[in-house]
Order: C-alpha cells, then structure tokens, then sequence
C-alpha cells in the first residue's frame, strides 16, 4: 500500500485514526484539525513527501492524547460490528492495531506514532489482537462483548 504524500491525500486516513480514536465524530474533527494546525509550519520544512503521512499521524495520535480524547465510548454513532469492537478496545491497542494493521506502518514507524518502544509496539499489538478477536463473540443480547483477557499486574502494555 503506497503511502499518501501530500496532506489533500492524507485526510482521510487521518480522519479515520482520529473517528476510531475519538469518543465522537465532533472529537475526531477536532483533533485533526489541531494535528493540521501543528504541522502547518513543519510541512514546509519537510525534506522527503513519503514522510509527510507519518508526521501528519504522528501528530495526530499526540494531539488525541494530549487533549485526554483517546477514551473508550460506551456506545458510539458507529453501528457496524468492527467499529463497536474497536471502540471497545483500550486506546493504546486500537492505535497500534489501526496503525500496524490498516496503515501498514512498519514497526519503528508506528513506535514513532503511538510514542513508545518497538518492543511495546509489537507486545500492545499481540495484545489487541488476542483482545479484538475474543471480543468478536456476540451476547445473547447483540451487543459485542469485550472480554478483558490481561491479568491485573500487566500493566499498560
């Protein structure tokens, strides 16, 4: 998958981070437009195109954590099942599995986005796999069921 280039081309990726990132579409909107606000002055200064997307998502996962909107949502305006399932998952394994798997970020390049270690990347992306695929069970009510399958003492990773 070639990589966007210009910022035009980079908005709906951008907005897709930001819509499964974000509690609500007004959230997401929001911060994508700080993400451009920031970048404005660095996009200029830019030396390689290939790189502008990383920096555009690099920003964009830094203005959702700074500004606390990275939070699960208890029933978002998204009804279709993945998207429930995403939403349900904790911030820091939804990013790192929207990144790896959808953005097809290599490693080091999603460390650069989610501000962690490559090793962190690799264990929050088993991690959120195990997570996403237990949590595509369905209850007898129809609503998507999220089984928290980490012990207590794993921490954050």
């Amino acid at each position: 998958m070639k990589q966007p280039n210009t910022v035009f081309e980079c908005l709906p990726q951008l907005r897709l981070f930001a819509n499964v990132m974000c509690p609500d579409t007004t959230a997401a909107d929001k911060a994508v437009g700080e993400c451009l606000a920031r970048a404005q002055k660095r996009l200029f200064h830019t030396p390689d195109p290939d790189r502008i997307f990383l920096m555009l998502l690099t920003d964009l996962a830094a203005a959702i954590r700074q500004g606390d909107q990275a939070r699960v949502s208890d029933d978002g305006p998204f009804k279709q099942r993945t998207m429930q399932i995403l939403r349900q998952l904790p911030p820091h394994h939804r990013d790192v599995l929207i990144v790896v798997t959808l953005f097809n970020f290599r490693y080091w390049e999603a460390a650069d986005v989610c501000g962690c270690p490559v090793g962190t990347i690799k264990s929050r992306l088993s991690r959120a796999r195990a997570a996403f695929t237990a949590a595509s069970e369905i209850s007898s009510h129809g609503k998507v069921v999220y089984h928290h399958s980490l012990p207590s003492h794993a921490g954050v990773a």
